[in-house]
């Protein structure tokens, strides 16, 4: 099994977690993992087999345990469970129709189909109107929007850090690039895209409909197809001829404002080539919401930033110690970095009780001797208890330079 392979499983396994309404620290840390493995260097099944595979970041006992179940039979036993129990593709069309999964899973049980396309027959055939609940208004509503599965549709956008991550996993899977609205670094992301480039998309397509992210497909031709993940959200793919890549990626990035203005774009490489044709200055992602066609204002870059004022450690769900956060930041340019770890009552991972506060005061004033003149800043990340009270008593907070609370 290789690492797309094992990824996949992992990206799978996030998928239906998240589905079943799993803590989401959890749901998370499987993705961050799939991610690293997607990108290892070396062999994880190699790794796995001589008990080094929690040298990755993001690998921890628990994750370890699932990747030695699936190196040594192949599958992971309660993702199997779940699939069994969730069918993902029936959930994943029930909330692109606008139904809950429960009721998504209610309406299959009773028809008695066990998949997306079951689903589409029993609904084509009249069967839905004998599914207790549905009467003939919902089914009316069912059938119209079957009826319109390949027409694009307004629907609650995925926040760009849940889009960038989903999407991004995808991209990296087909080789292809991110488009649509998360290349835009929109808030929030209605229009999910990915464009490709190859002689011969047939292999392309064919990969993204086995995705772990995609659970079933609304629409598949040659160059372009539609699938919805569990989430009910639809992803569109362009596999583009190697010379109209520029075209595609231009097109499948703007809005459709922005593009209709630009309209007929010629072909091109790239967007450069593209831009260049229509005698137009190239225009960065982020600008492409309005018609546009002048010389585009200076964006934020990474170098105007000048600190970050909040970050995690290994004192909590972090990836690297204060020092290791601190250097990091500094060689990214910053001024300053805050470090605002989790407090007990966030359950879900370690918390920083006040005595871990304290201990932890120890080490960003090591860091700031070793950064100097780069500052570290004592923060903390304080839950709000359900009495109203924050997690930490006040003399405690009152020690550091900044504190949130969530």
């Amino acid at each position: 099994m290789d690492n797309r392979q094992i990824a996949d499983r992992l990206e799978a396994f996030a998928a239906l977690l998240e589905l079943s309404d799993a803590n989401p620290y959890t749901t998370r840390a499987y993705r961050r993992a799939a991610e690293t493995i997607r990108g290892a260097p070396l062999p994880v099944a190699e790794l796995v087999r001589a008990g080094r595979v929690r040298q990755l970041r993001g690998i921890g006992a628990g994750i370890e345990g699932r990747l030695r179940e699936l190196i040594d039979t192949g599958e992971i036993a309660e993702l199997a469970e779940l699939e069994r129990e969730l069918a993902p593709d029936l959930v994943g069309l029930g909330r692109y129709l606008g139904l809950s999964a429960r009721r998504s899973l209610q309406i299959a049980r009773s028809l008695g189909v066990r998949n997306a396309e079951e689903l589409r027959e029993a609904a084509a055939a009249g069967q839905l109107r004998s599914v207790p609940g549905v009467g003939p208004k919902i089914e009316a509503r069912l059938l119209e929007a079957l009826a319109r599965e390949d027409e694009p549709q307004a629907r609650p956008g995925l926040l760009l850090n849940r889009a960038r991550e989903l999407l991004g996993g995808m991209a990296q899977a087909l080789d292809g690039e991110a488009a649509g609205d998360v290349r835009r670094w929109r808030d929030s992301c209605e229009r999910l895209a990915v464009v490709c480039a190859t002689q011969d998309p047939r292999p392309v397509v064919k990969r993204f409909a086995t995705l772990p992210q995609i659970v079933a497909m609304l629409e598949q031709a040659d160059r372009r197809a539609v699938g919805v993940t569990v989430d009910g959200v639809p992803v569109e793919l362009t596999v583009a001829e190697p010379e109209r890549f520029g075209t595609a990626l231009l097109r499948g990035t703007g809005s459709l404002d922005y593009v209709a203005a630009l309209e007929p774009l010629p072909d091109g490489s790239d967007e450069l080539e593209v831009y260049a044709a229509l005698g137009v200055p190239w225009c960065p992602p982020e600008l492409r919401e309005e018609p546009y066609r002048g010389e585009p204002p200076s964006l934020i870059e990474l170098g105007d930033i000048r600190g970050d004022l909040h970050c995690h450690t290994l004192w909590s769900d972090g990836r690297a110690s204060v020092e290791e956060m601190g250097r990091a930041a500094q060689e990214l340019g910053y001024e300053y970095l805050a470090i605002c770890d989790h407090t007990p009552a966030v359950g879900a991972v370690r918390g920083l009780t006040p005595d871990d506060v304290r201990r932890q005061a120890e080490e960003v004033a090591a860091a700031n001797e070793s950064l100097a003149p780069f500052r570290v800043l004592r923060g903390i990340e304080c839950d709000i208890l359900p009495d109203g009270r924050l997690d930490l008593p006040d003399e405690v907070l009152a020690e550091l330079d900044c504190q949130s609370a969530p």
